[in-house]
């Protein structure tokens, strides 16, 4: 698949099977742009996210060709719609790690640095990488070269005031990032429960004030979830990360909230498919762990994964859906090989829908989040269950196909794609669903060369992120949704569920991959399940 289209309208790339940009002249046509794009309604347009110098597009690759909407957005007429912006002034307390780093390198003293963001006028350019982040411009022309750190933290704290490349930012949530943090700000930035859940908004304007301490926001602790229906079950162990997912969040990329949804998308729609559920139906993700649960109602299960699964302490066979009655419990062990392993459940689990999904993610805070001993969960109303299937096969080491990205065509990004194609990689232990962090196998071995870093634009799940480390990020479900790391490939949608299965210590290598043939996961999950239940019209 080529990187790169020429149109005769803006400049495009590919970004995958379903994602791709368009580049503009700035941020305000960015904004237009995305307007005009959104208000077209093209079928199969799931997001759209406007940054500094492009508007990311993601699409269902089942339902619309990238490059055909590529090539439409690229000739869209824009108007200009900015309308009175709003402003804010927020608290800083400048205690931030990288304070004193910032101010050598800008040559300034600290206290100088402090007086400067003060005085500066800054401006939300757009919102991305996570819920309510702001990317503000405006800062003082010392501070505008202040780069990214060459390896992004495994988390930076909530409310974390940082720069980076030109831009000023506050991080809603603690996460992994890879910004100079100056101070901590008590404000929040993003609630789901409000009717506008960010705080800010592209064309707000932002005052800092320096302060001499601020309370921190701290992610509440949510009460346990309760049922109302006879239909439930209600975990009487909940493991090490154990999350409620569906397919995950459209249309709310633009706030910088991530898609969230299965990090195997085979296995989560094998195990729905089994009991008789839409391919898409919320199932439970267990990461490493199992968990257990008692039923309180007659029900269908399908447990997809490498761990043993009991019912009443009973032994069941793998790759068979199993029936469970009222009273029964259901206890899952470790899972033995890969990561993670998925429950499916007749009828789904029906947990309130936040900002139109029910999926949970690792790092904003979107209720549910993790399940907790005690919670009580409903079901929906089950359909037929199937008997078995054939487990997806799993390849070790790790064989993970890929296509260039939008930064892997040309110069150091053709040799960079070169390199991840010829190394031998084993994952490191801070991978988590954000994203699998890769090192350079065996003593002596090198990272991929450095790519110049690229303004901030819209990612997708499987992208091949290069920090200047030379380091590799595959993105997970929970990534950041604008980003300014260099993507110099993306993971084909038919290695996405070995991508997801990756553990720390396991050893992986990469192919390009060909294009066109391949089947869409919903198809290869419907071929790979087989028969029905006798008498399974319901459980």
């Amino acid at each position: 698949m080529t990187a790169a289209i020429h149109t005769p309208g803006r400049r495009v790339a590919v970004m995958g099977e379903a994602a791709g940009l368009v580049f503009t002249a700035g941020i305000d046509e960015a904004q237009q742009l995305a307007a005009a794009v959104l208000a077209s309604a093209w079928p199969g347009v799931e997001d759209v996210v406007p940054a500094e110098e492009s508007v990311g597009i993601l699409v269902d690759p089942e339902a619309a060709s990238v490059a055909e909407v590529l090539a439409l957005a690229a000739c869209l007429p824009i108007a200009n719609t900015t309308g009175k912006p709003r402003h804010h002034d927020i608290d800083v307390c400048f205690d931030g790690p990288d304070l004193s780093a910032v101010a050598v390198s800008a040559g300034m003293a600290v206290e100088d640095v402090i007086a400067s963001l003060e005085s500066a006028a800054l401006r939300v350019g757009w919102l991305g990488f996570m819920p309510g982040f702001p990317y503000l411009s405006g800062l003082p022309t010392q501070l505008v070269s202040v780069p990214r750190l060459d390896r992004p933290r495994v988390q930076v704290p909530a409310g974390a005031f940082a720069i980076a490349n030109g831009y000023a930012g506050i991080y809603p949530e603690a996460s992994p990032g890879g910004w100079n943090v100056l101070g901590r700000t008590g404000l929040s930035m993003f609630d789901p429960e409000r009717p506008s859940p960010a705080t800010l908004a592209p064309g707000d304007l932002v005052r800092v004030r320096a302060v001499e301490s601020v309370v921190s926001p701290e992610r509440r602790e949510r009460a346990p979830i309760t049922a109302g229906g006879a239909r439930r079950i209600t975990v009487l162990e909940a493991g090490a990360m154990t999350l409620v997912q569906d397919r995950g969040r459209h249309g709310v990329a633009h706030l910088g909230v991530p898609r969230a949804g299965p990090a195997d998308g085979l296995r989560h729609a094998v195990a729905n498919i089994a009991v008789g559920n839409a391919d898409g139906c919320a199932a439970v993700e267990m990461t490493a762990a199992g968990m257990t649960v008692v039923f309180g109602c007659d029900a269908f299960v399908a447990l997809v994964g490498d761990c043993e699964m009991r019912i009443d302490g009973r032994p069941t066979p793998p790759s068979t859906t199993q029936p469970v009655e009222q009273g029964q419990t259901v206890a899952i062990g470790a899972v033995r090989s890969g990561l993670r392993a998925y429950l499916g459940i007749g009828g789904g689990l029906a947990v309130p829908r936040r900002l139109g999904s029910r999926s949970s993610d690792a790092v904003t805070g979107i209720w549910p989040g993790p399940l907790q001993r005690g919670d009580e969960i409903d079901l929906g109303m089950p359909g037929r269950a199937r008997g078995r299937w054939f487990a997806p096969a799993s390849e070790r080491p790790a064989v993970i196909r890929l296509s260039r990205g939008p930064d892997g065509a040309d110069g150091a990004g053709d040799l960079a794609f070169g390199a991840l194609l010829r190394s031998e990689w084993e994952v490191a232990g801070e991978s988590n669903r954000v994203g699998t962090r890769l090192q350079a196998l065996g003593q002596g071995a090198r990272p991929v060369g450095s790519v110049a870093t690229v303004p901030s634009r819209a990612t997708v799940m499987g992208a091949v992120q290069l920090p200047p480390d030379g380091c590799p990020v595959v993105l997970g479900p929970d990534h950041g949704t604008v980003g300014g790391y260099p993507v110099v490939a993306v993971v084909a949608g038919s290695s996405l569920s070995a991508a997801g299965q990756l553990r720390p210590g396991d050893l992986v290598r990469f192919e390009e991959s060909k294009a066109g043939g391949q089947l869409s996961v919903g198809s290869v999950a419907r071929r790979s399940v087989s028969g029905w239940m006798a008498g399974a019209s319901g459980a």
